[in-house]
C-alpha cells in the first residue's frame, strides 16, 4: 500500500476512483469555466487567493462580495478545485441551470465594474467576449452543454 497519505474509508475510496476520477477527466471543459469564475469571484470579492484589488483600476467601485450566489460559491469550491471526501454525486452537483447563474453573475458585475473604470484603465480595458451561455466555443461555456444534456460517468464497483 502507498505510504504517505491517510486513506479514507473503503467505500469513499471506491467513491471517488469509480466515480469522481472519471468525472475529473470528463468534465476538462467544464472545470475549467469554473477554475476562471472562482478567479473572477476573488478579484470582485477581495478574497485573500487574489492579490489584486478591482477598486485600484475604478473610481467609486464598491465591493458587492454577494455579487455570486453563495450557494454557487460553495459548490464551485467543493466540486471543482479538489478531490475530496465531500464531493456530491447527483442533486446538489453542479450543472448547467448552475452555468448558467453563474456566467448571468459574473457579466453583471463585469458591467458595473466597467462603469466604474478610471479614464486611464477605461483605455486599455479589453472588454471580455460577450458570449451567451451554452454558445460553445473556446471562449464559451463548454461546447457540449449546446447539444446534450451532461450526465456524469458512473463508476461500477468491481470486487
Amino acid at each position: 500500500m502507498a505510504k504517505g497519505k491517510k486513506r479514507p474509508e473503503r467505500a469513499i475510496v471506491d467513491e471517488l476512483f469509480s466515480h469522481h476520477l472519471g468525472y475529473e477527466l470528463w468534465m476538462l471543459d467544464v472545470e475549467s469555466f469554473h477554475l476562471h469564475a472562482r478567479n473572477v469571484h476573488e478579484f470582485f470579492t477581495l478574497n485573500s487567493n487574489c492579490k489584486i484589488d478591482p477598486r485600484w483600476f475604478a473610481t467609486g467601485f464598491e465591493v458587492n462580495k454577494g455579487f455570486m450566489n453563495d450557494e454557487l460559491v460553495k459548490k464551485i469550491n467543493q466540486q471543482m478545485a479538489h478531490l475530496t471526501a465531500k464531493r456530491i454525486i447527483g442533486e446538489g452537483q453542479l450543472d448547467q441551470t448552475h452555468w448558467k447563474e453563474i456566467k448571468d453573475s459574473i457579466d453583471a458585475e463585469v458591467r458595473r465594474f466597467e462603469s466604474t473604470l478610471t479614464p486611464e484603465y477605461k483605455s486599455i480595458w479589453r472588454k471580455p467576449r460577450s458570449i451567451s451561455a451554452g454558445d460553445g466555443g473556446a471562449s464559451s461555456l463548454p461546447t457540449a452543454i449546446k447539444t446534450t444534456t451532461l450526465t456524469p460517468p458512473v463508476g461500477k464497483l468491481t470486487k
